[in-house]
């Protein structure tokens, strides 16, 4: 086993371009913990429109397996994948696609498959936890092909309807998700708004959510992943990343994984967060509501802020 992980870890190095540092990871209470990680697609480099296998490969800060992992948020692994026209996403698992065997927690080594539509940059995103914290690192793939991903397409607009997409099983959907597809005429209403104006980076804001359907207010959201509201929050370019998780308004921190989560909830939800960076974010959501899990997408602009790098204006 010692010479494959060997092996697995000299081939990321020629197979991930652009690998990233981990970014902020929103308001996680528990400590981050010393860890690496990496990340092996086969195909190699990774084609549009073909399956690939992406195998995530963790390790302590000694170079040994990173075991065990605990399950939080209904996994143990997660992985987010995000293109850079902030137009898709999708939220993954290994048990989402096979048994995850005793000798792959042994070696931290867990697989993902996923169909990249388009050619283009993606942001593949992982956390992870043990007994003595948290764990997330970024990295950005390459996808090669002849359709292209478009612009990114900058709206502001706070009120959307969204459709609900089946679960394909408990708390699993393995599709990736549109922006264009789950905008709907009927559906999900979902308002957006934040506590300030003009949001500044280093400064906590609150991005509350108010959600009906057919002018009805709905009450009787569920948890999708033991959690009220899971969300990917991106920077255009990719170069900021964060993903926590948000409750009902007054509900303790959901990343505080003693947290109670209610059986039902709703029609509000909220999550605070910190922007580290200025310029133009995606925030996508995801709830539950019965057996659809509905993915929202809001954007905004956040501006230079007192604190690292600049003077508030």
């Amino acid at each position: 086993m010692g010479k494959i992980n060997l092996i697995l870890i000299v081939g990321v190095l020629l197979i991930l371009a652009g690998c990233m540092q981990g970014h902020d990871h929103g308001s996680h209470s528990m400590e981050q913990i010393k860890a690496q990680a990496n990340v092996i697609t086969n195909p190699s480099p990774i084609q549009a429109g073909e399956l690939t296998s992406l195998t995530a490969v963790f390790k302590d800060d000694k170079g040994k397996p990173l075991y065990p992992l605990m399950t939080h948020h209904g996994r143990k692994v997660h992985m987010l994948i995000i293109s850079e026209d902030l137009g898709m996403i999708a939220h993954l698992h290994p048990d989402d696609f096979n048994t995850v065997s005793e000798e792959m927690e042994l070696a931290s080594q867990y697989e993902f498959e996923f169909t990249f539509p388009k050619a283009g940059k993606y942001i593949v995103a992982l956390d992870v936890m043990n007994n003595e914290g948290a764990f997330s690192k970024q990295f950005v793939v390459n996808v090669e092909g002849a359709e292209k991903l478009s612009k990114i397409n900058k709206d502001l607009s706070t009120t959307k309807i969204f459709q609900g997409f089946e679960e394909q099983g408990i708390d699993r959907y393995v599709d990736p998700v549109f922006v264009s597809d789950s905008i709907s005429e009927s559906g999900y209403t979902v308002k957006f708004s934040t506590d300030v104006d003009h949001p500044h980076t280093h400064e906590e804001v609150t991005l509350s959510y108010h959600i009906e359907k057919d002018n009805v207010p709905v009450t009787d959201l569920v948890p999708f992943l033991d959690a009220p509201m899971h969300f990917g929050i991106v920077k255009a370019g990719l170069d900021g990343f964060m993903h926590t998780h948000g409750g009902p308004p007054g509900m303790s921190d959901q990343d505080d994984h003693d947290a109670t989560v209610p059986d039902k909830f709703g029609p509000d939800l909220e999550v605070k967060v910190s922007f580290p960076e200025p310029g133009l974010w995606q925030i996508f959501g995801q709830i539950k509501h019965e057996n659809k899990i509905i993915f929202t997408s809001f954007m905004m602009e956040v501006i230079e802020g007192h604190g690292i790098g600049g003077d508030d204006e």
